[in-house]
């Protein structure tokens, strides 16, 4: 093209980018780069109603998934969006007015293909699932169970490398309270299987993730109940046939009640984060670790932290392929909680364990993230002299440890790490407003 030629403009476009490149590049470690709210302007009769789930799909881009709430009809509903890591917005999808009742959102997984699978309850219509195309239209949606009353519940699901979709629920078959339930479904939506764990004894149990890796081994986590030894953790793998190669139900020994939080699993293996609840003293979080060529006769490891005066629970937790493990969650005494973050090496070494004070109120860690190179990131919420809000954390060498602290934020839900940054999602509520999603993207 001769310099005649040129489009008008060009010139413009060209030092804008450059521009952007060179701020980009002069960016350290923790800077903020950029926010983004939905619905933008935030609507007075429209608010959110769950936490936000943030995951990354193929190509970088960012996945939210929640609950919407029309107050004009009081109607909720399963809302999708997905953004460029720029933060450039492509596209919104609301599963709209149910005559089933409300949609509840619980978890999004997507698939290499770009379609993405969201999963949760509806009020009339049990465990709902839905599967999403790569440009934002709804594709198939399915069911398990009547409605919420026989316990049907969806908490989590994941996809393998077929775009098999794998959903973990919760279901009340005989009257004598839910089972933990595993469902298959196939690309177009078919039921290839369905399988069921719980403890002896029946109870009520709960689902709290469900993970695929790379090679087709599909680990499941609850927190599984016992009508005579309280609660404890299951965690089971299953081939993606749905036959079951082992499963463990860990009982904290002489604690009352043991519980599950969150799952995470690696190359080098699988790590599960709850708490222990013995029938006197402090609580104490606990990370169970299982090798991913575990036999049915091999035992769980537990890594137990307590901090003395304190409750300690484990709201989540990451694993690298180094075999290390992070976590975070909150201390609790009284009427005072902390943020708590801890790094295990390999070995089952701590390598770190801090937590935060605010100086008035409530904290907490809500995600966490375990980089290959064993830099620790959480994120929650911590009162400061700034104000309350959202608390990130970067704990690793220089010049990737650093806090920032962003005031009236909600719930921090969503945490994803990568070389595009370090991306949190969450609530914010704009002054008397109802609460919107809000993403935030840091320099990592």
């Amino acid at each position: 093209m001769r310099r005649s030629e040129r489009r008008p403009g060009a010139s413009r476009l060209f030092w804008s980018i450059a521009i952007m490149a060179a701020l980009a590049a002069s960016a350290t470690p923790g800077d903020q780069l950029w926010t983004k709210l939905w619905p933008t302007p935030a609507i007075d009769y429209y608010e959110i109603r769950s936490d936000p789930v943030l995951v990354r799909g193929p190509g970088g881009d960012l996945w939210i998934a929640a609950t919407g709430m029309d107050g004009m009809d009081r109607d909720r509903n399963y809302v999708v969006l997905r953004y460029a890591p720029t933060g450039a917005a492509r596209w919104t999808f609301e599963t709209g007015a149910s005559p089933f009742g409300s949609d509840y959102a619980a978890d999004i997984a997507v698939a290499r293909d770009g379609s993405a699978y969201v999963t949760g309850t509806t009020t009339g219509r049990g465990i709902w699932t839905i599967k999403v195309s790569p440009a934002g239209k709804r594709i198939w949606a399915r069911r398990l169970g009547t409605s919420f009353a026989n316990g049907a519940v969806g908490f989590a699901v994941a996809c393998d490398s077929h775009a098999n979709a794998y959903v973990l629920g919760t279901l009340d078959r005989s009257g004598k309270g839910r089972e933990l339930v595993l469902v298959a479904y196939s690309p177009r939506g078919k039921l290839r299987w369905t399988r069921y764990l719980s403890a002896p004894g029946g109870g009520n149990d709960i689902g709290v993730d469900v993970v695929v890796d790379a090679k087709g081994r599909c680990f499941i986590a609850g927190t599984v109940a016992s009508l005579h030894k309280g609660t404890e953790v299951a965690l089971a793998r299953f081939t993606t046939a749905g036959a079951l190669v082992w499963k463990r139900i860990w009982d904290g020994g002489a604690s009352k009640d043991d519980v599950a939080h969150a799952l995470a699993v690696s190359k080098a293996g699988v790590a599960v984060a709850g708490a222990t609840m013995p029938a006197t003293g402090n609580a104490q979080g606990v990370v169970l670790k299982a090798k991913l060529s575990m036999t049915k006769a091999a035992k769980l490891r537990a890594l137990r932290s307590a901090v003395p005066g304190l409750d300690l629970g484990w709201a989540s937790v990451a694993t690298n392929g180094a075999g290390e493990v992070a976590a975070t969650g909150e201390a609790t005494s009284g009427g005072t909680s902390e943020f708590a973050v801890a790094k295990w090496l390999a070995t089952g070494v701590v390598a770190t364990f801090t937590h935060y004070t605010p100086l008035s109120g409530a904290a907490s860690g809500h995600r966490v993230w375990l980089t290959s190179g064993g830099t620790v990131v959480a994120a929650g919420w911590l009162s400061t002299a700034l104000g309350s809000g959202m608390h990130l954390v970067s704990l690793g060498p220089a010049p990737h440890a650093w806090v920032r602290t962003t005031v009236d934020v909600g719930v921090c839900t969503g945490l994803v790490v990568s070389a595009d940054g370090v991306c949190v999602a969450g609530t914010v509520g704009p002054g008397s407003l109802p609460p919107q999603i809000g993403l935030w993207m840091y320099e990592p």
